[in-house]
């Protein structure tokens, strides 16, 4: 969907709208004054939309431009015809000089300032620590995750000691319904004794199997030597001579 038929979108009318001439409540000033050098509409994509820094606005390519434009765009409101014009001012008024103009306030320079003095602390000797969690070291993250040791444990990211918990892990309770859990301890009972059941005719169906193979050996065995019995018989018994 293009910039164009996105403004025209029902359900826009209570953003605020922007006109050059100030028509029916609209302004324009966002694009000639924003407070610190930079609008909270700025701030908000500066922050949350960019996947990788980049050294200024026009170093930016250009479908990650029009990404902020459309982001823009989402906050204020405008006639379509006007399109191209508030996207000039964008570019130009808001962003190029509004980065400008945010970096060399006072107030930036400080913030600056003290988020990579503290970004690059020694830490008490543990060394300049590698991370983007802003102005606040490992070792203050650490310490806002900790936890009353009385829970038992030491960080969030720990483990459990049992040894130091002083109370179970919930402090809800509930009644005890005695019938309830008889009702239930003899369903488990017959559950049980139905597997042992099954269990002991497997094993019974497995041994009759085995002495019915075992008879089956002995009798061929015996066939065999039956067999064999009456061969040494017939071998023995005198031949008839023909005359």
């Amino acid at each position: 969907m293009s910039i164009e038929d996105f403004v025209c979108q029902p359900g826009r009318e209570r953003l605020c709208h922007l006109h050059p001439h100030y028509i029916d409540d609209s302004t324009w000033q966002v694009f000639e004054e924003s407070g610190n050098g930079i609008n909270k509409s700025m701030i908000k994509m500066m922050y949350g939309i960019l996947k990788e820094p980049y050294p200024r606005y026009m170093s930016m390519p250009q479908n990650v431009q029009d990404m902020w434009f459309k982001q823009f765009a989402q906050d204020f409101n405008w006639d379509r015809d006007l399109t191209t014009e508030v996207y000039q001012m964008f570019d130009v008024e808001m962003v190029s000089e509004g980065l400008n103009d945010y970096w060399v306030q006072s107030e930036t320079k400080a913030a600056s300032s003290t988020n990579f003095k503290n970004q690059n602390s020694q830490r008490d000797g543990k060394g300049v620590a590698t991370h983007n969690a802003g102005s606040t070291s490992f070792y203050t993250c650490e310490k806002q995750i900790e936890t009353p040791k009385t829970k038992g444990r030491i960080f969030g990211l720990g483990k459990l000691d049992k040894r130091t918990r002083s109370h179970p892990t919930s402090s809800h309770k509930y009644n005890h319904d005695s019938e309830l859990e008889q009702t239930l301890q003899e369903k488990d009972d017959r559950i049980e004794a139905l597997k042992n059941w099954k269990e002991e005719e497997k094993q019974a169906n497995k041994k009759r199997e085995e002495e019915i193979a075992k008879k089956d050996v002995e009798m061929a065995k015996n066939d065999a030597d039956m067999v064999k019995f009456m061969q040494d018989v017939l071998s023995r018994l005198p031949q008839n001579s023909s005359s």
